[in-house]
């Protein structure tokens, strides 16, 4: 089984930049196909070593097809399942290609949910934690969130979802399409700020630490950041956004470390939405006082570090052509709403 690919099926997805329910909407048929062919090739490689009833393989395909939204440790047990395989580990293979058989398919997209067992199971909980903190070099310790933090963050993510819904119709659409999950989580190692994270591993949750975002303002900026890199990981699955190596670190605009050109390339994309999100809620006066003074000041941190990222870019970044044509429409918005031409 040394021969198992994990390249996702082939896709022609390509975005500008403003949120598109339809574009996001074909973004999630796009993973729930790739995932289905992904499961369709693996057992057409173990057949043989891994028992597997091709008719519950092909009930769990038809359930994967007409789902409106899939459960991201659908995505994590297929990663874990690819390794096992990659590495000849037969029981392993059997025991997870089982487990996939029987999990739950369909669940309800923009859930709030803490990191922990009671909530998640102990098995997704453990491999969102493994797939999530990933970076050796920058382990986050991911672990339950206090519940006093967890009930205020929670609040806040569904009135600042109610915001989205009502100023920003177009990105709370998107929203019901990429982000089934938002789990709230605590960060163990002091030597690094964990405010959130995601994985094209576990795509469809959006990992949030409680602690932070103790303002509304800050959980929808949240929502924008977290579903921003959720939507990127969808759009280059099949041609990177850089060619730089991974080796190479640069100055982020959101991270105090040195980060890959990807990472910059992250971040400052994201910084456009961010910017998008509360700029909408702003412009509809749905923020008052203290809230709405803070968003303003967190709207124009917005474009200071959106402009630090494009010059890293311009400066550094190898770009591939879909990633040059997306940045150049996150560009191409901030000067429309900035009115600076060469930012």
């Amino acid at each position: 089984m040394s021969r198992v690919s994990t390249a996702p099926a082939a896709s022609s997805l390509h975005s500008g930049f403003r949120p598109d329910p339809a574009q996001a909407e074909a973004i999630r048929d796009g993973m729930k196909e790739g995932l289905a062919d992904s499961l369709r090739y693996l057992h057409r490689q173990s057949a043989d070593l891994v028992p597997v009833d091709p008719q519950r393989l092909q009930a769990l395909l038809q359930r994967i097809g007409r789902s409106a939204s899939i459960h991201p440790d659908l995505f994590a047990l297929y990663q874990a399942l690819v390794e096992a395989m990659l590495s000849d580990d037969i029981p392993a293979s059997t025991a997870l290609f089982e487990e996939l058989l029987a999990h739950p398919v369909a669940t309800a997209p923009l859930q709030v949910l803490p990191l922990d067992a009671a909530a998640l199971g102990s098995d997704t909980a453990d491999r969102y934690v493994r797939l999530v903190d990933l970076d050796p070099e920058l382990r986050l310790g991911l672990t339950a969130p206090d519940p006093a933090d967890a009930q205020r963050v929670t609040a806040h993510l569904r009135r600042a979802l109610e915001l989205l819904r009502q100023a920003a119709p177009d990105l709370y659409g998107e929203l019901q399409y990429i982000a089934t999950q938002f789990v709230l989580a605590a960060g163990s190692n002091p030597e690094v700020e964990f405010h959130g994270a995601s994985s094209l591993f576990v795509w469809g949750a959006v990992f949030l630490n409680a602690a932070h975002h103790r303002t509304l303002p800050q959980a929808l900026d949240a929502l924008a950041h977290e579903s921003a890199h959720g939507l990127l990981f969808a759009l280059s699955k099949d041609e990177p956004l850089v060619r730089n190596p991974d080796e190479e670190r640069f100055d982020s605009p959101l991270r105090q470390d040195a980060r890959p050109m990807d990472g910059i390339y992250h971040a400052t994309f994201v910084l456009a939405r961010m910017h998008l999100a509360l700029d909408l809620v702003l412009q509809a006066g749905l923020l008052e006082g203290a809230d709405r003074e803070e968003a303003e000041q967190m709207r124009a941190d917005r474009v200071r570090l959106f402009n630090d990222g494009l010059e890293t870019l311009r400066r550094e970044g190898r770009l591939t052509p879909l990633g040059a044509r997306l940045m150049a429409a996150a560009e191409a918005y901030m000067a429309s709403v900035t009115g600076d031409t060469a930012l």
